[in-house]
């Protein structure tokens, strides 16, 4: 199928030329009386399989307005054709250096053709990488932004930008035309990316605790959805894979107040303790009560840091409670009198620092707790249990 694609281009490529070749010889005297005169400023730019093309309207539009700009590529012939001032040109051979030309259109003529500056086209694989590293920077000032805002409309204005370093990023990938075996990788990777701009703006907007915490919870899960699609797609790209690979052993049950050892994406590790289980915990002044038929439960769990890189994660979306329905039951984020929640369930560790919160559950009344884990990333990364 490549090779058919390959030499599909070849000839496409080749039947453009000609075409290109025809007009080029037609209008080498100049343009037509009346035609429009050429476009200015021409300027190509981005590192993609696909470049912007962007300039200036013609001094002159001629005898009659301006139908349409036709922009192609040098080599290759690549062309794109638009009414407006900008253009993409798609479909560009990577590590390869080109050329545009601009070609303004009225109802007599063609103008003669302007220039652009030359670009060279980046592999994929590079321009993949170049644009991560760009929302890295962008997206973490916008962050330090909101954490230092001391008035709402700080806030505001910083989430704003929050917002506009994920929609840049998101134009960036949808304008590349990626290799076929990572085409599919890619768009979950977005999607994933846009729901995690849904989700932060969500967490950041919660107007009460237990739904900033929830919100922070599902915040979490597509997090680690984003992680491993990134991942996908740098493999597919050719390069290692920059995450841990996926654990298959079976977590082994070791009584409550022991010590267990697991890891985040990036092989660090997390010392995590489920120090006592409350069954039943009391509803904390404020609080709801638990449905009819049910009670509260809570597990505190202290986590610690023995590495040298900070791991952080979200206690709420991390931990469940197997019960003797042979259900798993997930955080309720309700509060207790018996001990103190994580923030949000959220928690952030440097290096040999620890924390110490519980984790609230709505069990039914006729269901015991049977064992309690502890993952980073539910179905991937390695998993604490304790049995009760």
């Amino acid at each position: 199928m490549k090779r058919r694609i390959w030499r599909y281009g070849i000839i496409h490529a080749v039947a453009l030329s000609s075409l290109l070749a025809s007009g080029l010889v037609a209008s080498s005297a100049g343009a037509a009386v009346g035609a429009p005169s050429a476009a200015r400023a021409v300027h190509a730019s981005g590192t993609a399989t696909s470049i912007n093309v962007k300039w200036v309207r013609p001094a002159s539009v001629g005898t009659s307005a301006i139908r349409d700009y036709v922009v192609t590529s040098r080599p290759s012939a690549r062309s794109c054709t638009t009414k407006t001032t900008t253009c993409v040109v798609r479909g560009l051979n990577p590590g390869s250096s080109y050329t545009f030309s601009v070609v303004a259109k009225n109802g007599i003529g063609a103008s003669t053709p302007a220039t652009s500056n030359r670009v060279v086209v980046a592999k994929a694989g590079a321009y993949f990488r170049s644009q991560v590293a760009v929302f890295d920077v962008t997206s973490s000032v916008a962050e330090t932004a909101i954490s230092n805002a001391q008035t709402t409309t700080q806030e505001q204005s910083a989430s704003q930008e929050l917002t506009v370093s994920f929609d840049l990023f998101i134009d960036s990938l949808n304008l590349e035309k990626w290799p076929t075996n990572t085409a599919p990788d890619m768009a979950s990777f977005i999607s994933a990316t846009r729901q995690l701009a849904t989700d932060t703006v969500t967490s950041l907007g919660a107007s009460t605790a237990s739904a900033a915490a929830e919100d922070f919870d599902t915040l979490q899960g597509v997090t680690n959805k984003t992680v491993l699609d990134e991942a996908n797609v740098l493999v597919d790209l050719g390069y290692p894979l920059p995450i841990i690979a996926p654990t298959t052993t079976v977590p082994t049950s070791a009584p409550l107040a022991t010590a267990q050892t697991i890891h985040d994406f990036f092989g660090d590790p997390v010392s995590v303790t489920a120090t006592q289980l409350v069954d039943p915990a009391t509803a904390a002044s404020g609080s709801g009560l638990a449905d009819s038929g049910y009670r509260f439960v809570a597990v505190e769990l202290t986590i610690n840091n023995p590495g040298t890189a900070t791991v952080n994660g979200n206690a709420n979306y991390s931990l469940t409670i197997t019960g003797s329905d042979g259900q798993a039951y997930s955080a309720d984020y309700g509060t207790v009198s018996d001990c103190t929640n994580f923030t949000y369930g959220d928690f952030v560790l440097p290096a040999t620092d620890s924390a110490t919160g519980c984790v609230v559950f709505e069990l039914p009344t006729s269901v015991t707790v049977q064992s309690v884990q502890f993952t980073l990333a539910p179905s991937y990364l390695d998993t604490a249990e304790w049995a009760s």
